[in-house]
């Protein structure tokens, strides 16, 4: 990866953090895709869901799903533009392993004048060993996101 990829990472994950939730959960940016991006949920016991096995708590899994899927539609748009989450299903394949990271990569392949779809999957290291799979519909609102006014400031 260039300078120039760094810097521009480095921007991605600064957006991330303005939203305390993100930031509560350690998410961060991994990679930046053509038509939308690979977001990393690391591992901590505060997170897990399940005791025994010390899987992550589905709903751990389910704000990265939706997070990365939002940030893949922010990635694809030309300017900013507010949205919410219309529809997103998730299908948790198996648990995720204790102890490991989890990666989501967000594909926004399709954007209308009215809503953005997503599709992607979540895995560990490979990502044709999927933990989840997930599609998603995020409908514009209008107006601009809070971290459009944050960027102006």
């Amino acid at each position: 990866m260039d300078a120039t990829s760094d810097q521009t990472l480095e921007q991605w994950q600064k957006k991330l953090s303005f939203l305390p939730y993100n930031r509560e959960l350690d998410l961060r940016f991994g990679e930046l895709t053509e038509r939308g991006c690979i977001l990393r949920l690391p591992y901590r016991p505060e997170l897990i869901g399940d005791p025994e096995s010390g899987a992550l708590h589905v709903g751990a899994i389910a704000a990265l799903v939706d997070t990365t899927f939002g940030y893949a539609v922010h990635r694809r748009l030309s300017e900013r533009r507010g949205f919410a989450t219309l529809d997103l299903r998730i299908e948790h394949l198996q648990r995720s392993t204790a102890g490991q990271d989890i990666l989501c990569v967000g594909d926004c392949h399709k954007l209308t004048a009215n809503v953005a779809f997503v599709r992607g999957s979540v895995y560990h290291d490979d990502p044709g060993a999927a933990i989840a799979t997930g599609v998603g519909i995020y409908m514009f609102t209008g107006g601009a996101t809070p971290m459009a006014a944050r960027e102006t400031e």
